[in-house]
């Protein structure tokens, strides 16, 4: 599959912005995966391009389950303020060096827009798409058996147009990342708290979710509770999510997700799918074999 464009590195079947894209994440192609070029020496490292934002370090540091399964990733958690996304493009990152085990992160993705029309989110003779403003600050620290990240993440949309057509952006987005873990001996233990706030108020959510993994052997188990509770109107969901995980070798592995989710705030957005009765539960389950290259 070719590329759409290269200053986006989206596939050719997307003909959106990259806001849209953003929503598109997971969808499979060659130019969806961190794309970036850097330097590195004493002064760190800097890389330019398509870079995760630290935002993901937290998030892994906070939950076993990484944006799989069993994490609530996209729905109840997240590291893009907008969707699932976890880079921009056009973006630069500096990591500093480690000092003791503390290291902190830079992170600037440009807004564009072409202002206010909200006629034409692309032009074909520019060859731009509109695309949100990102800037981050994060902290990791990694010392013996504790590991913790904090990242901030600002997002500006302001005049963005999301799709052709649409109405431009009018939000400012803020989330606020925390994770850390604790391993004693075989077992690890997990803490993970987010905030998700506009300024508008449009959205003003707090999430917090305890979880663990165990190692016996060739098999990890993985556990995790959290809730989200929507300040807006002070209705919650919960969230549940247990896992293992069987190696086969050093990079090959067996695995099963299981991920449930009551979701009484209404935040699992399902295209498609009308609630029935006041359901508000979401379930989905995973079984596959997993290859590192």
């Amino acid at each position: 599959m070719g590329f759409n464009r290269a200053n986006t590195g989206a596939a050719s079947t997307y003909d959106t912005t990259t806001a849209a894209n953003s929503a598109n994440a997971a969808a499979g192609s060659f130019g969806n995966g961190e794309i970036r070029v850097g330097l590195a020496g004493g002064f760190g490292a800097v890389d330019a391009g398509a870079v995760n934002m630290n935002g993901l370090t937290t998030f892994v540091t906070g939950q076993p389950f990484g944006t799989a399964i069993g994490g609530g990733y996209g729905s109840v958690t997240r590291v893009d303020a907008a969707g699932a996304a976890v880079r921009s493009d056009n973006s630069v990152k500096y990591t500093s060096p480690s000092f003791q085990g503390l290291s902190v992160t830079l992170y600037k993705a440009n807004k564009q827009t072409k202002g206010s029309q909200a006629t034409n989110n692309f032009s074909s003779s520019l060859g731009v798409s509109d695309l949100r403003g990102s800037q981050e600050v994060g902290l990791n620290y990694a010392n013996g058996p504790i590991a913790a990240s904090f990242s901030n993440l600002k997002q500006d949309n302001r005049d963005v147009v999301a799709t052709t057509g649409a109405t431009a952006g009018s939000t400012e987005s803020t989330v606020n990342t925390f994770g850390a873990n604790y391993t004693l001996g075989a077992a690890k233990f997990f803490v993970l708290n987010q905030t998700n706030k506009t300024n508008t108020n449009s959205t003003n959510t707090t999430f917090t979710s305890v979880s663990a993994s165990y190692t016996m052997g060739a098999t990890t188990l993985m556990a995790q509770v959290g809730t989200l509770k929507d300040k807006l109107d002070n209705d919650k969901s919960k969230l549940v999510g247990i896992g293992a995980d069987y190696a086969l070798s050093k990079r090959t592995a067996l695995y099963a997700r299981y991920e449930s989710i009551d979701d009484k705030a209404g935040v699992v957005a399902i295209t498609g799918f009308t609630a029935v009765g006041g359901e508000t539960k979401r379930t989905r389950t995973a079984f596959g074999l997993r290859h590192a290259f």
